[in-house]
């Protein structure tokens, strides 16, 4: 079976421990694993050690937040260059329990076949090697069909007696195609003792060692760089490569499709824009409200002490559709008040009367809008704000991997709705006479 630490063998094991909710404990999860990896750490010859949470990457199919993969023909030498990358990776702030995939550590007995004397005797190595595999290992003899209903596979071998010492394998008899005698293996083979890995690795054909880690203390994105860093430093030899991967590789991954859906949102918001105001540069007015809200963000993420990650990716596509709310309820108020004055058509008047009143009216405009619609922001907002909180405090059990995602959204609507009431009415202005200006020199 496999588990965190590689292959188990009949020297290794897997404990799996359920803790209590982080709500009835002192210590975090991570204080009870360094215990537990200080603790483990005192018992002798104990060669690989793994302490980790279920479920620590945001990927069921990532194995650990960083991974290097050795790559090569040897196993040898890839154990060799995986002893001198597990070194370097202990030495990189950051980096917590690092293990190797696999080892050079599986005893083995290598079997050799005489075959000139197999043949005097009248037997072959494939012949000698299926009968070895037979008597140890077994051979289908059929399937036992239970009273109810219940199917068991029967395999025939050897009694447990006679298959339990390393020398019972050079006992088992097989018989000579030449005379009928009956011959022992250990009068045409000899053993000899070999360590092998225990667990055979391959991407694209090819051997691979992974050394996995952990990560604590600082982003992951810091952790990987100084990893990356040190892993350069490496003579690695011709026809061999050290690669970086793990969850980092997750995250770009990530970062390049969340970041085109994020383009495709604002492509589709900037269109119906478009339609509804009948502009082309009042909607960009409209969308400068995501920047704005890129500020709180910064600031919220800094405050909390968390990194860019997934769920802060996502919480930007989901501001993306929120914070344009406040600047198009002032910038439809704007256009509605300058069309009841009646003056909305003297924007493309060239006199300087029509300009003038054409401005004045505008701001007006502007400032009514801010007066009038500053409680319906303030109150949209904070609702939503009001409703992150939970997560964004992770009160409840789950909550901490998707609070990075409420803390984004407090923070972008935060800094997006103060400034939106400042900075849109500005730029509504200034756009507007931009846009008057190029009709006038068209």
């Amino acid at each position: 079976s496999f588990a965190g630490g590689g292959v188990q063998g009949p020297t290794q094991g897997y404990i799996a421990i359920t803790l209590t909710p982080r709500t009835e404990r002192k210590e975090t999860i991570w204080q009870i694993q360094d215990r537990l990896r200080r603790k483990l750490a005192k018992i002798p010859n104990i060669q690989n050690l793994v302490v980790r949470e279920a479920g620590s990457t945001a990927k069921a199919t990532t194995a650990s937040s960083i991974i290097v993969s050795i790559k090569g023909d040897d196993p040898l030498v890839l154990d060799k260059l995986g002893e001198q990358a597990l070194a370097v990776l202990k030495t990189v702030d950051g980096v917590v329990n690092p293990y190797r995939s696999w080892r050079l550590d599986q005893r083995n007995t290598a079997i050799t076949v005489n075959e000139k004397r197999a043949r005097e005797l009248g037997l072959s190595p494939a012949l000698v090697a299926r009968e070895l595999a037979q008597a140890l290992d077994g051979v289908p003899a059929g399937i036992y069909r239970g009273g109810q209903g219940d199917d068991t596979p029967i395999r025939v071998r050897y009694a447990e007696a006679f298959r339990r010492q390393e020398g019972d394998a050079f006992r088992v008899r097989t018989i000579s195609s030449r005379d009928g005698s009956v011959v022992p293996l250990g009068a045409v083979a000899r053993g000899r003792e070999v360590y092998l890995q225990g667990l055979v690795t391959r991407e694209n054909l090819q051997p691979k060692l992974e050394l996995l880690a952990l990560h604590e203390g600082q982003a992951l994105n810091f952790v990987t760089a100084d990893v990356e860093k040190a892993l350069q430093a490496m003579t690695v030899p011709r026809g061999y490569e050290i690669v970086l991967a793990g969850e980092n590789s997750d995250v770009v991954e990530a970062r390049g499709e969340l970041g085109g859906a994020l383009g495709i949102a604002m492509i589709a918001i900037y269109l119906l824009l478009v339609a509804q105001f009948r502009s082309f540069v009042h909607p960009l007015t409209v969308m400068m409200s995501i920047p704005l809200s890129l500020i709180g963000v910064g600031i919220a993420l800094l405050v909390a002490g968390k990194p860019v990650s997934m769920p802060v990716m996502v919480g930007l596509i989901l501001l993306v559709g929120i914070v344009v709310n406040n600047s198009i309820i002032l910038i439809d108020f704007i256009r509605q008040r300058r069309e009841e004055a009646g003056l909305e058509a003297a924007h493309f008047k060239s006199t300087s009367h029509f300009a003038a009143k054409v401005k004045e009216v505008r701001r007006e405009a502007i400032v009514e809008s801010v007066a009038t619609r500053f409680r319906p922001i303030m109150m949209t907002s904070f609702s939503t704000i009001v409703g992150m909180i939970p997560l964004a405090l992770e009160w409840a059990l789950g909550a901490e991997r998707f609070s990075p995602l409420a803390i984004a959204v407090i923070g972008g609507m935060t800094a997006s709705t103060f400034l939106t009431m400042i900075v849109i009415p500005v730029l509504y202005d200034a756009f507007d006479d931009w846009g008057r200006k190029r009709v006038e020199v068209g």
